[in-house]
């Protein structure tokens, strides 16, 4: 397969894999993004995959699977010492790699092409390790667990702004228009069924006509009714829509799946279309569940329960998903990366009843704070009136509640002549005075003749203000240039504000992020690069609070402690974090914040450190760590 890959022509659809023929995109799926890439519109393999066909050397093969494959090098590592079981393999890729995998389909996929190269052998159901194999460790840089890994869920990827508008509309009364969906069938080939939703997203990039559809999903092996209904299934689940009387499109969420590749991503579409998707994983919260039990508790907000072939259908793209698993026969359970969504998708559980009729209440991890709640709902809003150039207003609106939550005194001027929006705000003395435009368009980058640099100084002038902002999706590389170049106005894409809105209700935004917001001496890019290093810095303190806890309660339940009374010193601390990458700065910083009196939760004596009390309270008194942290 890769061989045929690496020889396909450019342009080329299908790709000959032994004795068949195999589609692009089936290959890509199955090879792994790290072999593919597109190159002038076509899916390719990638530069290396092309000059490793020339010498066919099975090492530089596992080179390079490994430079771009997680747990490939690294469970070759794990065969050294003694073979193992498939099984035993998953469960270190999923405790020491957090790789959060439910099923052993993708150990096997590694394992496939660590025998195809002759690094491994098997068995009697073990995996041992060659010479070949052992040969190839000297010459792979094999890595530990990342830091953001330790002690942590696996992370949700970030949606797309598409999506995450869907999402939020949920929020906000939607939803009650999502779909029953009924059988959702789609064909099942050896690749799964996410493989032919994704492969008919590719196709309807752009606008397709309804039999090219049809004939890619018979191309596996279903009748023509059967792809009519899967056409069907397609439309329902919020991947494609009709745009002419017999033309498909896929929809800009699917693209961002599409673009992705994340299953997080195409579950994320299907919860906002469809109902009781998300919602089967806010019930597994509680614990394993029968399909049965699951339909018989899909009943929400007056609508019939689910039937249990509708609730199967669904539970199939979740596993493909890795969001559940099966437990035993019957019963599913959640997978950590699928406990992690719950978490975050807005679900419709709070009328869902139980067995026994009394009213379940709503999962606690997925009940959200008012100000979670409300920066969703502006977020939605936000997303939504910026391309809806019918009604300008709506943005000017949004815009004004934005700043407010932000903290600013903002209020909607508007008509003829006047700015949008203004905003005000005194921070350590310094008056912060704004006048806002607020720019909708129906297209992704705000037309250049809908920004009058010569209408914003007049805004200013009749506002009294000192900075104009303007506000949109993106705008054109003129405009760009020409606001860069004015030092009393400053680009804000409306992803920055969104970002702004989102992380102020998370963490709160400081002074100088605020500030910086709306500074316009900054680019657009700078703008926005000002709050992702803040979101970083923050990221990066709460993984080493998690690492140096995590090695505190290892210290303090070891039977054979370094010193007496299980403390250690920030260079203990340090030198066993150290492939981790954490300094002695980080180190002491976090000790002095879990030692301080608003914490409280390491003692200190002198230069040394340990838990003042068990590590399942420790982790609770810092609300970030208590919902991640496994004690």
């Amino acid at each position: 397969m890769v061989e045929g890959l690496a020889h396909a022509k450019s342009g080329s659809k299908r790709v000959s894999a032994g004795d068949r023929e195999l589609s692009l995109s089936d290959v890509s799926r199955f090879l792994g993004a790290g072999l593919t890439e597109r190159r002038d519109g076509h899916l390719r393999g990638t530069v290396d995959v092309e000059a490793w066909a020339k010498k066919k050397d099975p090492l530089e093969l596992v080179m390079l699977l490994h430079a771009r494959v997680r747990f490939m090098g690294e469970l070759l590592v794990q065969l050294v010492d003694r073979p193992l079981t498939h099984e035993s393999l998953r469960e270190v890729a999923n405790e020491k790699y957090r790789m959060g995998w439910a099923s052993l389909d993708q150990v096997r996929r590694r394992s496939n092409w660590l025998r195809a190269t002759g690094m491994a052998t098997l068995f009697d159901g073990l995996l041992r390790l060659t010479p070949s194999g052992a040969e190839v460790l000297n010459a792979l840089e094999l890595g530990e667990p990342s830091l953001e890994q330790i002690g942590t869920a696996p992370e949700v990827p970030s949606a797309g702004l598409k999506t995450l508008a869907a999402l939020n509309a949920l929020e906000s009364g939607g939803f009650s228009s999502r779909a029953d969906g009924g059988s959702l069938y789609l064909p099942s080939p050896e690749t799964g069924s996410l493989s032919v939703a994704h492969h008919v997203v590719q196709l309807a990039e752009a606008p397709v006509d309804e039999l090219s559809i049809d004939e890619a999903l018979v191309s596996y092996g279903v009748s023509s009714a059967s792809a009519r209904q899967a056409r069907g299934s397609l439309h329902v689940l919020g991947l494609i829509s009709r745009v002419s009387e017999s033309a498909w499109a896929a929809t800009p969420e699917a693209l961002e799946w599409a673009s992705s590749g994340e299953g997080v991503d195409f579950v994320r579409i299907a919860h906002a279309r469809v109902r009781f998707v998300g919602e089967i994983l806010g019930l597994l919260r509680e614990g394993a569940l029968t399909t049965a039990e699951l339909a018989s508790r899909s009943g929400v907000a007056g609508r019939n329960a689910l039937s249990t072939s509708a609730v199967r259908a669904r539970l199939g793209l979740l596993r493909e998903a890795g969001m559940v698993t099966k437990l035993s026969q019957k019963e599913f359970h959640l997978t950590p990366l699928g406990r992690a969504a719950a978490g975050i998708l807005p679900l419709d559980l709070a009328s869902s009843s139980s067995p026994s009729g009394e009213v379940e209440p709503r999962p606690v991890a997925a009940v959200t704070s008012s100000a979670k709640q409300h920066a969703d709902l502006l977020v939605a809003e936000l997303l939504a009136s910026a391309t809806d150039s019918r009604d300008p207003n709506r943005m000017e609106y949004a815009t004004r509640d934005a700043f407010r939550f932000l903290g600013f005194q903002a209020e909607r001027i508007g008509g003829a002549g006047r700015t949008d929006v203004t905003a005000t705000r005194v921070i350590l003395g310094k008056a912060l005075a704004l006048a806002i435009d607020a720019k909708s368009s129906g297209e992704d980058v705000v037309p250049e003749s809908q920004v009058s640099f010569q209408a914003l100084a007049e805004h200013r002038a009749a506002e009294g203000a000192s900075t104009s902002l303007v506000v949109g999706n993106d705008f054109h590389r003129r405009t760009h240039t020409a606001a860069d170049q004015e030092a009393a106005v400053g680009i804000l894409l409306l992803r920055t504000l969104v970002t702004a809105v989102t992380e102020h209700a998370s963490r709160g935004l400081d002074w100088n992020e605020i500030e910086s917001l709306v500074d316009p001496t900054l680019t657009a890019v700078e703008r926005h690069q000002v709050l992702e290093r803040a979101g970083d810095e923050r990221k990066r303190r709460s993984a080493v609070m998690h690492a140096v806890l995590r090695q505190l309660m290892e210290e303090a339940a070891d039977v054979q402690p370094m010193r007496a009374g299980a403390w250690l010193g920030v260079a203990d601390l340090r030198r066993d974090l150290r492939h981790l990458g954490v300094t002695v700065e980080e180190v002491h910083s976090v000790l002095s914040l879990m030692a301080s009196e608003s914490l409280d939760i390491v003692q200190r004596d002198k230069e040394l450190y340990r838990l003042a009390l068990e590590g399942d309270l420790a982790a609770r008194r810092i609300p970030a760590l208590s919902a991640s942290l496994e004690v």
